[in-house]
């Protein structure tokens, strides 16, 4: 496991805190060799999230309080 580090998000876009991920198919067929992925990959994209930054024009309509 490794520390990424996330720019601030561009025009239209919206980074989120990620509360937990799953594991799903698409992912396991990487895992497993099946598909192939640029390196490195951040796998685990099935989960619960909170917006934490956005920027003027992005889909977000409500901020988030925490």
């Amino acid at each position: 496991m490794d520390t990424v580090e996330v720019a601030e998000p561009g025009p239209g876009l919206v980074r989120v805190r990620l509360g937990a991920s799953g594991v799903c198919g698409s992912d396991r067929h990487v895992l497993d060799g099946e598909w192939s992925m640029p390196s490195p990959t951040v796998l685990g994209h099935e989960g619960p999230a909170r917006s934490k930054a956005w920027v003027r024009g992005s889909p977000t309509s409500k901020r988030a309080t925490t």
